[in-house]
């Protein structure tokens, strides 16, 4: 924030004053800034431990859900998480275009990496148990991505208007 220097000038203050609060000002803004881009990075290192957590407990519905009741379980969470994730990072004033970028990248990209893991994982619990059921990674995880990437896509055109 900009000290108006004029206005402080025509209360009587000083310029060593109206220095000083300039000065106390950007330092509060810069400590403002980093502890912004500080709470972002930790969001993104939770967000990455839960989908990890979230691939994890998926791994009995994968084995006991059939067909079309698996994507949309994963379209349901995919979105709750995305709009969560989309929700604490909208917040946070002092990020650059960049950061956006990487945390849009970043997350789906575990998400898909986590689901494939665990969607093989699954497959192979349930070839030992004798469960006929497999599931294709990718078509699972896209379902996945695709619900947590809408709110993030929503936000991205609701800014634009």
């Amino acid at each position: 924030m900009k000290i108006d220097d004029q206005k402080f000038k025509e209360k009587g203050w000083t310029k060593r004053e109206i220095n000083k609060v300039n000065k106390i000002s950007k330092e509060h803004e810069d400590v403002q800034k980093n502890t912004q881009i500080a709470v972002y990075w930790i969001i993104i290192f939770i967000m990455v431990i839960l989908t990890l957590l979230i691939s994890v407990w998926l791994v009995p519905f994968f084995l006991v859900l059939k067909g079309f009741n698996v994507f949309i379980l994963l379209f349901l969470l995919g979105l709750c998480f995305g709009a969560l994730f989309n929700n604490l990072i909208v917040h946070l004033e002092h990020l650059s275009k960049k950061h956006y970028v990487f945390a849009g990248i970043i997350i789906p990209l575990v998400a898909v990496a986590s689901l494939f893991i665990i969607v093989q994982v699954s497959s192979w619990a349930a070839a030992k148990l004798g469960i006929a059921i497999v599931q294709n990674p990718v078509e699972v995880s896209s379902f996945y991505v695709l619900g947590f990437l809408l709110p993030y896509f929503y936000g991205i055109l609701y800014k634009k208007r």
